[in-house]
């Protein structure tokens, strides 16, 4: 991932800019996770800008090509995106947003909040193109729109 967030203290405002055309090609038992932004445990808040063209590499079993998002334990990892767009990212599951939990102990705290101006669009995979939530709650409001992935269900 071009940007890894790794603990429970970090917190991260993207507001403009772009991370694109960045390639996953392994990390937890070598899944490639996160092309754009990989985010364990903390906070990300986008406010604007541009997650665009990443991959988790598709010929495997890959999680979000542009955002991976995961917590265990009794850790709290929120990604929240009240700006910007999320569009052009591959992966088998969750090419825009992926989230999970792992390990024996599903207790961390995860949320997705999606507000505002949101557009995440033109994400191409197999398994929720658009977002796929494996774990944590998403929550929406404002102007969301999800729509032209390339897949069955965008979300």
């Amino acid at each position: 991932a071009q940007c890894y967030y790794y603990g429970r203290q970090i917190s991260t405002k993207f507001t403009s800019g772009e991370i694109a055309g960045n390639i996953a090609t392994g990390s937890r038992n070598s899944t490639p996770m996160g092309g754009g932004v990989y985010l364990e445990y903390g906070r990300f808040t986008m406010e604007g800008g541009l997650i665009h063209g990443n991959t988790a590499n598709m010929e495997s079993k890959g999680k979000g090509g542009g955002v991976y998002v995961a917590t265990d334990r009794s850790f709290k990892t929120y990604f929240s995106m009240k700006g910007g767009e999320i569009s052009g990212n591959t992966a088998p599951e969750g090419a825009g947003i992926y989230s999970e939990t792992f390990g024996d102990n599903n207790s961390g705290e995860m949320g997705i909040t999606l507000s505002g101006n949101v557009l995440i669009q033109g994400n191409t995979g197999r398994k929720g193109a658009g977002i796929c939530i494996e774990y944590g709650n998403l929550s929406m409001s404002g102007r969301v729109q999800i729509g032209q992935a390339n897949e069955d269900n965008a979300l």
